[in-house]
């Protein structure tokens, strides 16, 4: 394979493609963009339309309800199979308009569903009406049969002694009221039963029995409560397909908020459920509590990533980041959605819907404004990943790295000088194993990590004024780093979300003078130690379509350098989307700074006083080289922008060549 570097573009001898400068002009010009999400989970607020998103949401069919994991349906495509329902000449016709939408039907319709499929195999000669009629009956019997079962297992249940003698009576009463019943009783009688006896049991398994037996009853009640046909209530419609539109009418599609505090023209707060949970749907928390949750949450984002790759979400497909970052964010952050398990089709058309114009994304060698790392353009990423596909064997990939290793951002460094230095010291060692002695590596940087952080934390509260209320929250905080972040396997993945969860828990809730130097202190490294632990963890998806583990690792570190637009004052704490307000930081840096104000940045990164003027001295080259005379100003607009944000902390020059 040919390992070369990477050429660095020549401004001043080679000029710009002309659409470059088109670029530049209209971005001048433009003053909306799609919003850009911070590196934390955080949820953006959309300015769009978002009854755009809403009604291309309520459009989608087969997604899963995150609630109960069943498939929902359209409200048009609902309307549809009842159409077709309804102009079913036979009963094979009518079985088969069912079988082919049967993804649409709540599990609990699949007995008539498939008691169907044989009356149209062995008689079909029948009528749709008459095996309507006679799975009518066959319904009732079943809702019998279910509570004939329960009656069995609540008297099993009613003869253990790990019940209360009051607990037994109930479960005895309640088998028998069941096993007695020949006829079915009404649902108020019914309900009012279950009350008294399985409602008001004294153990702790009350919820979970009253689940199960009531569970499985009412899903019987509720398939034979769809076959009933009224015409007056039907409008219009026929028996047969009156019937299909009751059973769909559980999957159709409805919108719920994530947070009810919000309103739901935020574009994050969507959340498509099935009609029948929606009417159960409390909170947000209803899901979250579920054993599945996170399972049936992945599902859901699964079916609107489909939705994006097939061009049904155009215009929102930020929804979806947005939607993780909300869900992450949400409650104790139990639940995380990674958008790295993303495919690179639906995450490219995410990136193109979501990132803001920065006037001189696509010049190669733009120096990052804050750590100095050569940037690279998206189009050089991609041909990055090309060459490192390319790689044959771990020699030629560190070969690969190593010429172009100026564009690896600082923190990253040190990732392959361990990886240099395992190679070299055995160089028989596979590819697993050097990963997991560098995840070693990594686990022991955390745990100095914690060590520092316990530390300055403990000298603190030596030196300071605590009330023993506030030292039990900081023992139990430094507690809990002991046990979880100490000597952590490095098979495990550092999660963030958790750390930070921890620290809010804890330190978070004090109410003392030197709560927020505490945070800091827990907080001042995190997100480099993270980063550099969360990269050598590449996503087993993408590993097995690269066969190699160290090829995603560089592959995204490499990421990490693409050229971003970072808005010097935040937008989301009220600054301007205009040119002077935008400079250009590597990915990696512009995650980090998220929304925190320029001179918070700078006393914790004090090179940007380098980095600047060196990022706009190469920006000022560009602007002389391609004659841009509208941008003729920015360079020293930019730095007066820089240092008034930064408040002190800032101190770089003004002129960059264009006064006299």
């Amino acid at each position: 394979m040919k390992i070369f570097p990477l050429a660095n573009y020549n401004i001043y001898t080679k000029p710009a493609a002309p659409e470059h400068n088109r670029i530049i002009q209209r971005n001048l010009q433009e003053t909306t963009y799609a919003p850009l999400m911070s590196a934390a989970y955080y949820p953006v607020n959309f300015k769009g339309s978002y009854t755009n998103l809403q009604n291309q949401l309520l459009m989608l069919d087969g997604v899963h309800c995150p609630c109960c994991g069943e498939e929902t349906v359209s409200s048009e495509t609902a309307a549809d199979i009842v159409e077709a329902a309804g102009k079913a000449q036979n009963l094979q016709q009518y079985s088969e308009v069912l079988n082919n939408n049967i993804e649409y039907l709540h599990e609990k319709y699949y007995p008539f569903v498939k008691a169907l499929n044989r009356f149209a195999q062995n008689y079909p000669q029948k009528s749709i009406p008459q095996a309507i009629s006679i799975l009518r009956y066959g319904s009732t019997k079943l809702v019998l049969n279910s509570m004939h079962d329960q009656a069995k297992y609540l008297d099993e249940l009613s003869k253990s002694k790990e019940f209360s003698n009051p607990d037994r009576e109930k479960l005895k009463t309640y088998a028998d009221f069941l096993a007695s019943r020949k006829n079915l009783p009404k649902k108020t009688e019914y309900s009012e039963m279950l009350g008294k006896t399985l409602g008001s049991l004294e153990t702790e398994k009350r919820k979970s029995i009253t689940f199960n037996v009531n569970n499985s009853i009412m899903i019987a009640y509720n398939c034979r409560g769809a076959l009933f046909y009224d015409p007056a209530k039907s409008k219009g419609l026929s028996e047969q397909a009156a019937i299909v539109k009751n059973m769909l009418s559980y999957s159709v599609s409805k919108l719920a908020r994530i947070y009810d505090s919000k309103p739901d023209h935020l574009r994050f707060n969507n959340i498509l459920l099935c009609k029948e949970c929606n009417t159960r749907f409390r909170n947000f928390s209803y899901i979250t509590n579920s054993p599945q949750a996170e399972e049936k949450l992945n599902q859901y984002v699964n079916d609107i990533a489909d939705a994006i790759k097939d061009n049904k979400l155009a215009g929102n497909n930020m929804y979806l980041y947005d939607f993780i970052g909300a869900v992450n964010g949400f409650g104790t952050h139990r639940i995380l959605l990674k958008r790295t398990a993303l495919t690179g089709v639906v995450q490219n058309k995410i990136f193109s819907e979501r990132k803001r114009g920065y006037m001189f994304e696509h010049y190669r060698g733009i120096p990052c404004a804050s750590c100095g790392t050569t940037t690279i353009t998206h189009d050089e990423k991609l041909d990055l990943f090309d060459e490192i596909k390319k790689c044959e064997n771990l020699y030629e990939l560190y070969n690969f790295v190593k010429l172009n290793s100026q564009h690896i951002v600082p923190k990253y460094k040190i990732i392959l000088q361990r990886f240099e230095k395992k190679l070299k010291e055995n160089p028989s060692m596979n590819e697993k194993e050097i990963l997991r002695q560098l995840q070693a590596e990594s686990k022991k940087d955390i745990t100095k990590y914690m060590d520092k952080v316990c530390s300055e934390i403990e000298n603190t509260v030596k030196n300071g004024q605590f009330n023993f209320v506030e030292k039990g929250i900081i023992s139990d905080f430094i507690y809990t780093v002991n046990r979880n972040y100490k000597n952590m396997p490095p098979e495990a993945e550092f999660r963030y979300d958790d750390f930070n969860n921890l620290i809010e828990k804890t330190l978070g809730t004090l109410h003392h003078p030197d709560r927020a130097k505490l945070i800091s202190f827990a907080k001042d490294k995190l997100k480099e130690i993270y980063m550099q632990d969360y990269i050598i963890h590449p996503q087993e998806d993408i590993v097995r379509n690269m066969d190699s583990e160290f090829k995603v690792v560089f592959q995204n570190i490499f990421k990490m350098s693409v050229i971003t637009v970072e808005h010097m004052d935040p937008l989301a704490l009220g600054g301007a989307d205009e040119y002077y307000n935008k400079i250009g930081y590597c990915k990696d840096c512009n995650n980090e700074k998220g929304r925190l104000p320029l001179n918070r940045w700078a006393k914790k990164h004090p090179e940007v006083n380098q980095n600047i003027p060196k990022h706009l001295k190469f920006i000022s080259g560009i602007i002389k080289g391609e004659h841009i005379k509208e941008m003729y100003d920015y360079p020293e607009q930019a730095a007066i922008q820089a240092a008034k944000l930064g408040k002190g902390e800032i101190h770089i020059p003004k002129n960059y060549g264009f006064k006299d």
